[in-house]
């Protein structure tokens, strides 16, 4: 850069080349005159002696022009994140508003059917939700037979770790032929949206019965969210 070697020219008294001429001298006005005129049509008045001092000002007023004008293209090319930003805490509780307003209390319709010990018979059931978080939620299963041969109620903690997935665990008591027995239900479904409130999960509980063996109940649960 012709600058660059002019300034080394002044402080070491070097010759140097300048567009492939010499340049033995800094402070000639025809060796300004020549280099600063260059590819110009108009020209170019330098004094005839110009002082280090002075030259080594101009150098530094270049540099700091050099720099600011770097520094507002940073600026410039920089993404403004100012506004456009979601800040996270209004993000979780538009998330939790959205919950509340369509899933705050949940309804549901249970079709399907419970295996145990071998056995196989129609099962029908409701159950109602309350969301006390984004993730939690408490409520009611009850399930039964249509002959009345035997009855399931639970108390599950309903977990909601993503949108689609539900898991429960809960416990209950299980009445056949008259006699309550305690149990812990755990269920897990999976919810397909069909409508602002409404989804469709299919659903599998297992149920630990205490003194009478092991039940599992699996069909269809049909959700009405308000």
């Amino acid at each position: 850069m012709p600058a660059l070697r002019l300034a080394v020219a002044a402080l070491l008294g070097l010759t140097v080349r300048v567009s492939g001429q010499a340049v033995p001298a800094l402070d000639h006005p025809s060796t300004w005159q020549g280099i600063l005129g260059s590819g110009s049509e108009q020209a170019i008045e330098v004094p005839p002696r110009l002082s280090m001092v002075r030259f080594i000002d101009a150098l530094h007023e270049s540099e700091a022009s050099f720099r600011d004008a770097f520094a507002g293209y940073i600026a410039a090319a920089e993404p403004q994140h100012g506004a456009e930003e979601e800040d996270p805490e209004t993000e979780a509780a538009l998330t939790l508003e959205h919950h509340e307003e369509h899933w705050r209390n949940r309804f549901a319709v249970f079709i399907g059917a419970t295996t145990k010990s071998g056995n196989t018979h129609l099962t029908i059931g409701a159950e109602y939700e309350r969301r006390l978080s984004d993730l939690i939620g408490i409520g009611v299963v009850a399930e039964g037979s249509p002959g009345g041969r035997e009855f399931v109620a639970a108390v599950p903690v309903f977990f909601h770790p993503v949108h689609e997935l539900v898991l429960s665990v809960g416990p209950g008591f299980a009445v056949e032929d008259g006699h309550a027995h305690f149990l812990i239900r755990l269920g897990i479904g999976w919810e397909f949206e069909v409508g602002d409130s409404i989804s469709l999960a299919p659903t599998v509980s297992y149920d630990l019965v205490e003194g009478t063996g092991d039940a599992v109940a699996y069909g269809l649960t049909v959700s009405f969210g308000f």
